[in-house]
């Protein structure tokens, strides 16, 4: 539900006559006037959900589709967003069940302006962990995953003219991290992939 000042509050999901359906996160875009959520349905097989996410307006409660889990196929399912505190861009992960938990499929960021949408280089064997946002771009962190998986993080950093690069890596047990290229610079405003080209 969404409500201004002294107004009745508005159903905004699930829309009536979904049944089934719930939110299951959401956060406000920077501008106060727009919504991000993840909208899901319980997957039959009891593994989680299949979930897509959506933006919404509070004025007159307009409702957009950003991004759906069938990137990954029938069950994929939307895992975590963050919006870019500009509010121009959306970064967000993809997972996919696998057995009794799910991993992650892919990770992108799309703009919320155009038809712009980018795919992270993540390799297939591994998990994003968290998503951030910084002056300079998306941050991200991966663990890798497998049968011989180190137990690591590397943190990686992707800017506003599509060049990626690694951070640094953390491995449990040792002080302090291993420097890659550079540290993270924390800040209010951040760069949407604006130079990037669509993904085919």
């Amino acid at each position: 539900l969404l409500a201004e000042s002294g107004e009745e509050p508005r159903l905004v999901a699930p829309r009536e006559g979904q049944a089934g359906r719930t939110v299951e996160s959401m956060a406000w875009l920077p501008d106060g006037g727009s919504l991000l959520y993840v909208e899901g349905t319980a997957a039959g097989d009891g593994t989680g959900s299949v979930a897509d996410l959506f933006s919404v307006r509070l004025a007159g409660l307009e409702r957009r589709l950003v991004a759906t889990g069938g990137e990954a196929g029938p069950a994929g399912t939307i895992l975590e967003f963050q919006a870019s505190p500009d509010g121009e861009s959306v970064a967000y992960v993809v997972g996919i069940p696998e057995g009794d938990d799910v991993s992650v499929h892919s990770s992108w960021i799309v703009s919320l302006g155009s038809p712009i949408e980018y795919r992270l280089p993540t390799e297939p064997s591994a998990n994003v962990t968290r998503l951030w946002w910084t002056s300079d771009g998306l941050i991200w962190g991966v663990e890798p995953v497998g049968p011989v998986a180190v137990d690591t993080v590397t943190v990686n950093r992707v800017g506003s003219d599509g060049a990626q690069e690694a951070l640094f890596t953390i491995t449990a047990g040792q002080s302090p991290a291993t420097p890659v290229a550079g540290t993270p610079v924390a800040s209010p405003i951040a760069s949407p992939i604006a130079g990037a080209t669509p993904d085919s």
